[in-house]
């Protein structure tokens, strides 16, 4: 793949990207950042990536990387993690880092996952200037026409606890009309404890269907426990929420 910045030598780049942070979000249960670069405006079919991270309840992120442009490309996917890791495996999609007396980290790609290769690779980690040591790389690729969207989910382990999440995305609906998976859907979060949603619109802000909720803002998180009493709700650019 081709990377967002032309690296030359150590005193010099060449091609540079030029970033832009579009909205920082802090509250207790919720931050959000976005950002996108135009790394990759060279190519024939330019895209724009957009990243957006949300950490959920302090306990948990995912993360959304939005393409748009044209064409078909294959997207990669880097998690460049620490050095090695006591176990590094992959479990259908997901991947699990686990070590036996440090916290670990499960990675669940969510939408889509047909089709997408994952790889283990060898590289490296920085501590200081001028010097690197061994450490793996995960690559998840996905050859798809523009605009396209990942969602990843990165959820921490406890020390010799098992831990289990599970993670699904669905569509919204606009006027009882499915609408594209780049302009807003949801996931759903099962946990030992109940579930969690996360409600996304990338467009316009308007009322659209969630699966069981109605809302006309940018982003809300919902906390339930297994009876479907709610737990924490949180909104984002929006005024209401109907929980059908």
């Amino acid at each position: 793949g081709y990377p967002q910045s032309e690296y030359l030598n150590e005193a010099c780049w060449g091609r540079k990207a030029k970033t832009q942070l579009r909205e920082w979000i802090q509250l207790k249960s919720f931050n959000y950042s976005e950002g996108n670069h135009d790394g990759y405006r060279f190519l024939e079919k330019p895209i724009l990536h957009t990243r957006k991270i949300a950490f959920l309840n302090r306990e948990y992120w995912i993360i959304t990387d939005l393409l748009t442009g044209e064409g078909r490309h294959r997207f990669d996917l880097y998690f460049h993690l620490d050095c090695n890791p006591e176990e590094l495996f992959f479990a259908g999609k997901n991947a699990y880092i686990k070590n036996e007396s440090l916290p670990g980290l499960v990675i669940l790609p969510v939408l889509d996952s047909f089709n997408m290769r994952m790889e283990r690779l060898n590289g490296w980690v920085s501590r200081f200037y001028n010097s690197r040591s061994p450490a793996p790389v995960l690559r998840y690729s996905k050859t798809m026409a523009a605009p396209a969207i990942l969602y990843t989910l990165i959820y921490p382990l406890e020390i010799k606890k098992k831990d289990e999440i599970k993670a699904s995305f669905s569509n919204a609906k606009l006027r009882g009309r499915i609408i594209e998976p780049e302009r807003a859907g949801f996931i759903e979060a099962r946990l030992s404890t109940g579930s969690d949603y996360y409600l996304v619109s990338h467009d316009s802000v308007c009322e659209k269907e969630y699966g069981p909720f109605i809302f006309n803002g940018k982003q809300a998180f919902i906390r339930c426990n297994h009876d479907s009493t709610f737990r924490k709700i949180i909104l984002i650019g929006g005024n209401f929420l109907i929980y059908n």
